[in-house]
């Protein structure tokens, strides 16, 4: 026996006064290893900063969850649009000024992927820092 990766996704997009359309992905994958997965709430500060990768050198999926706006009352405006510019970027490459190619998790949102090489990864936050769960699957 051998771990497995398991994925089960859901996205849909309604336009006005129109039925949800959307896409669907359910698959499992045999892992090459016993590996647990690396699991850390992470503070991202506005500068680019390494992605933390623990002791895994490799991964079957990366999944980081940007929980900037988690509210335990009503915010107020103000709250609101300060925990709306949290965003964070998500940079591959040797040096992610220069490239200036990100992806972007917006506040209570997520990304999932499967990188080439969790060593070229960086995070940032665009404006003040964010708080964010990161699990990297082994491979």
């Amino acid at each position: 026996m051998r771990s497995r990766l398991i994925v089960v996704e859901h996205i849909y997009h309604q336009a006005i006064n129109e039925q949800p359309v959307g896409v669907e992905a359910r698959y499992t994958r045999h892992l090459m290893t016993n590996e647990q997965p690396y699991r850390r709430k992470i503070t991202v500060r506005e500068d680019w900063q390494p992605l933390d990768h623990g002791w895994l050198g490799a991964c079957s999926a990366l999944h980081i969850k940007n929980e900037a706006a988690q509210y335990q009352m009503v915010p107020t405006p103000e709250e609101q649009r300060e925990d709306d510019a949290r965003i964070v970027e998500l940079a591959s490459g040797t040096n992610p000024v220069e490239t200036g190619n990100s992806w972007l998790i917006l506040p209570g949102e997520t990304f999932r992927g499967q990188p080439k090489n969790l060593m070229q990864l960086y995070l940032r936050c665009q404006r003040g820092t964010a708080t964010c769960w990161l699990m990297i699957f082994p491979k």
